[in-house]
């Protein structure tokens, strides 16, 4: 239960950090 609430946290806040980290370069 722990990997599925953990999982569902992590890809929506790795996401938003792939955004901040590449929309600079565009």
């Amino acid at each position: 239960m722990f990997s599925h609430l953990y999982a569902l946290f992590v890809y929506p806040f790795s996401y938003i950090v792939v955004l901040i980290v590449t929309f600079p370069v565009f």
